[in-house]
């Protein structure tokens, strides 16, 4: 997603004005409310383009299922998740991260622990996996979250290639039939997951 050939995903049509200079603003912020706040408004841009672009006669969030979740209620489950895991360092998946309201919530919740260094950050991102097939939202996703850990944290770390599935993270196609798709053994994480919490997409 870092190529030159994908760059045609972030400066699309569909990717509105409000939503660049909120990338910009980000960019710009030392604050962790303000920063904070920031994120919350870049989600709530990418879920406001879900309802306006319109597929076969559609929208866009109708089709896939797409709805918005507050950063707030993302912290209040993600801390309780971890309160309850018995895990010091417990691995996380959003098999659904959208916007990502959800990973930017545990890694507030990891750093909180950690002193703000690269090591701490990479053992964090060594321990999320990340799962959307909407390609698109990856990609804005893994831009956002680079701009937000240099903000946050003063730190120019990318996350591993390895734990990002763009695809279907319930259903594989072999062949001519569909079949469960393994998570454990596509993100090669024997031991599975100590924390999955996600808003599905869900049709009305």
């Amino acid at each position: 997603l870092n190529s030159e050939s994908d760059k045609h995903l972030f400066t699309s049509p569909r990717t509105t004005q409000s939503y660049l200079e909120s990338l910009e603003s980000l960019k710009q912020l030392t604050d962790k409310a303000d920063i904070l706040s920031a994120l919350e408004r870049i989600s709530e841009l990418t879920a406001q383009e879900a309802q306006m672009d319109t597929i076969e006669g559609t929208t866009r969030q109708r089709e896939q299922g797409i709805y918005y979740t507050s950063f707030k209620l993302a912290q209040f489950l993600v801390d309780d998740a971890v309160r309850r895991s018995s895990k010091s360092q417990p691995t996380f998946l959003e098999p659904c991260v959208g916007g990502g309201a959800f990973l930017f919530a545990f890694i507030e919740n990891q750093m909180d622990k950690a002193n703000p260094n690269e090591f701490d950050l990479l053992s964090v991102f060594s321990r999320c996996f990340i799962a959307d097939n909407d390609e698109l939202a990856v990609h804005r996703l893994l831009e956002t979250l680079s701009i937000y850990v240099q903000a946050r944290f003063g730190l120019k770390v990318e996350f591993p290639s390895d734990n990002v599935l763009v695809g279907d993270s319930l259903l594989e196609q072999v062949n001519d039939s569909f079949t469960l798709r393994n998570l454990k053994q596509y993100f090669n994480a024997p031991s599975g997951f100590d924390i999955i919490v996600t808003n599905p997409p869900y049709k009305s």
